[in-house]
C-alpha cells in the first residue's frame, strides 16, 4: 500500500485537476491536506504554480491586479503579462504565491465560511499590529504570523 506523499508524486496533474483543483479553492477544508504536505507544496514551488489558481483566489478575495502583484512582490505589468502564462515562474514568484493559497485555505478551513474568512483576511488585525493578515503574507516570516493567528483561533487560544 502506497501512502499519500507517493501517490502524489506518481500522479501528474491534468488541466482537469488543475481546473478542479481551483473551483475547490471556494469549498472550505478541501485542500488543507494537501497544502500542508511538504512534497505538494515543494513540487508545486519548483514546477510553478499554476496561474488559474492565482487568478481564482484573486477573484474570490476580489483584489485589484496591483493589490495582487503586491503580495506576491512583482510589479503591477509583470503580473499582467504572467496571467496570461501558464504559470508562475518556478521558486521565487511560486513560493509567494503558493504561500498567499495555503494561508487562504488555511482560513476558510477556520472560519468555514468564505465570506467571514475573507473579511478576516483582508482587515487590518490589531493582534498582527494593526495590519491585514493578507499584507504578513508578502513575506514567510509574516506568514507564519498569520499562520499562528489562525491556529490561535482555530483552537480558541488568545
Amino acid at each position: 500500500m502506497q501512502n499519500s506523499t507517493t501517490e502524489f508524486k506518481q500522479k501528474k496533474l491534468s488541466a482537469k485537476d488543475l481546473k478542479g483543483f481551483a473551483s475547490k479553492l471556494n469549498t472550505p477544508g478541501v485542500l488543507i491536506k494537501q497544502w500542508r504536505d511538504p512534497v505538494f507544496l515543494i513540487d508545486t514551488i519548483e514546477k510553478g504554480l499554476k496561474t488559474q489558481v492565482i487568478l481564482s483566489l484573486q477573484s474570490q478575495l476580489e483584489l485589484s491586479d496591483e493589490k495582487m502583484a503586491y503580495i506576491l512582490q512583482m510589479k503591477p505589468r509583470t503580473f499582467s503579462r504572467r496571467k496570461t502564462e501558464p504559470s508562475l515562474k518556478p521558486i521565487g514568484e511560486s513560493e509567494a504565491g503558493v504561500r498567499i493559497v495555503r494561508l487562504w485555505e488555511m482560513a476558510l478551513n477556520t472560519f468555514g465560511d468564505k465570506n467571514q474568512a475573507k473579511e478576516w483576511f483582508i482587515k487590518p488585525k490589531q493582534m498582527l499590529g494593526n495590519i491585514a493578515p493578507i499584507d504578513l503574507c508578502r513575506t514567510e516570516p509574516g506568514a507564519r504570523e498569520v499562520e499562528d493567528e489562525l491556529i490561535r483561533i482555530e483552537w480558541s487560544v488568545y
